[in-house]
């Protein structure tokens, strides 16, 4: 759904930013096979310029009554700062898309906004070059985790956003390292 007004990438999850935004959930573990526990719910949703992702991944019981995890800093594995280096070794959120032209994008960013992407194109060349101007912002709290990322659709070599009727392939993954889950 088009949202109304830009999204301000802050990392805050403005309900009144997201109101008009697609909710997605059922998250599973994908080690385990089963409902991932904490859930995370993505938001999406988008204006004339950019898609927009709102992640959000509870806090679990186990990780607030852990000694060690009860410092904020301490909730998220947090190491890599480098453009495009291996941030899912870290605890991460990615965004893997593919318009209807066939290109495969991927996207991943840690919980200190490093970011690492790249694309592949329909016939497999990848182009590890692939730098667009996209914008993350995470925040944690004993809520949990939230990340907001603003991908300009210019950057996915569109015009504009997705006409009606157009499909797009979407997979959404958190990686949690702290906690060791992968969905």
């Amino acid at each position: 759904h088009r949202t109304r007004k830009p999204v301000s990438i802050d990392g805050e999850l403005d309900p009144v930013e997201w109101e008009h935004a697609s909710i997605v959930t059922g998250f599973l573990d994908s080690r385990a096979m089963s409902a991932a526990e904490p859930q995370t719910t993505v938001r999406m949703t988008y204006d004339d310029e950019n898609l927009y992702l709102g992640f959000h991944s509870a806090m679990s019981a186990e990780a607030i009554n852990m000694p060690e995890m009860r410092l904020q800093h301490g909730m998220l594995k947090r190491t890599r700062t480098e453009h495009d280096v291996d941030v899912e070794a870290d605890d991460a959120f990615r965004l893997e898309l593919v318009p209807p032209e066939g290109t495969l994008y991927r996207l991943t960013a840690n919980g200190l906004n490093t970011q690492y992407e790249y694309s592949i194109s329909p016939e497999g060349h990848i182009a590890l070059k692939w730098d667009p101007r996209w914008r993350t912002a995470s925040q944690v709290s004993m809520a949990g985790w939230s990340m907001e990322m603003a991908l300009p659709f210019a950057d996915l070599g569109l015009k504009g956003p997705p006409g009606a009727g157009q499909s797009w392939q979407l997979q959404l993954t958190r990686y949690w390292r702290q906690l060791k889950e992968q969905v």
